[in-house]
C-alpha cells in the first residue's frame, strides 16, 4: 500500500494601490460557462511538497514537476524514506519508473496509476488545476475571490480548492492546492514556480 501512495502523489501589491472592484459573483459558486478562462502559462516548472491521504493512510513527498505542451515529467522524492519515483508523458504515452527501477508503460497516466495502485487520481486534470484553471470541456462550478482569482472548482466529482495566489512574471498563480474525491485527499504546497520568458 505504501509504494502505491508514493506513486499517487513574487510580487505583492502594496502601498496605496487601489483595489479593483470585486467581480459581481465574488464568493458565490457560478457555472464555468459564465467564467472567463484565467490566463496561465503553457510551459512551466514547479517545486512543491505534497501530501496524499487515501482511506486513512497517508504519504508525503517532495515534488518536481516540469510541463510543456509536448511533454511533462513529474518526480516524487522522499515519501516514507523511499527514493525517487518518476512519471513521464509525451504524445507516445506514459512511463512510470519506481524507486527500485521497475518501469511500467501505458497510454494514460490515470489508467496506469489505477492499474498499479487501485487509486483513481486525476493526473490529466491536475495539470490544469495546479495553474488555477478549470479543466476544459467537462463543465462544473467555480467560486471566485473578490480579487478575481478562482478559489474553488467543482468538476467531475472532484472538489478543488486553490489559494495563496502570487504574481509570477506575467501570471497570477496559486501556491496552495487541495483536491478531494472518492476517498482521496491531495494537498500541494508550491514552493517555487518557474515560467520561461
Amino acid at each position: 500500500m505504501k509504494p502505491a501512495l508514493l506513486v499517487l502523489m513574487v510580487v505583492a501589491l502594496s502601498g496605496c494601490a487601489i483595489a479593483p472592484p470585486a467581480p459581481p459573483d465574488a464568493g458565490r459558486a457560478q457555472s464555468l460557462s459564465d467564467f472567463p478562462m484565467p490566463d496561465a502559462p503553457d510551459e512551466w516548472a514547479l517545486s512543491a511538497r505534497a501530501a496524499l491521504a487515501v482511506d486513512g493512510e497517508g504519504a508525503s513527498a517532495a515534488v518536481s514537476w516540469r510541463h510543456s505542451p509536448q511533454r511533462w515529467r513529474l518526480l516524487l522524492r522522499g515519501a516514507l524514506g523511499a527514493g525517487a519515483t518518476r512519471l513521464e508523458g509525451a504524445a507516445g504515452g506514459v512511463r512510470l519508473t519506481l524507486a527500485d527501477g521497475r518501469t511500467y508503460r501505458g497510454e494514460d497516466p490515470r489508467v496506469l496509476l489505477a492499474r498499479l495502485t487501485g487509486f483513481d487520481l486525476p493526473l490529466r486534470h491536475l495539470r490544469w488545476w495546479i495553474v488555477g484553471r478549470p479543466v476544459p470541456g467537462i463543465g462544473g462550478r467555480v467560486t471566485v475571490a473578490p480579487e478575481g482569482d478562482p478559489l474553488a472548482y467543482r468538476q467531475a466529482d472532484w472538489a478543488v480548492t486553490l489559494g495563496d495566489y502570487r504574481n509570477v512574471d506575467a501570471y497570477r498563480l496559486p501556491h496552495r492546492l487541495s483536491v478531494i474525491g472518492d476517498g482521496l485527499r491531495l494537498r500541494v504546497r508550491i514552493r517555487e514556480w518557474q515560467v520561461p520568458p
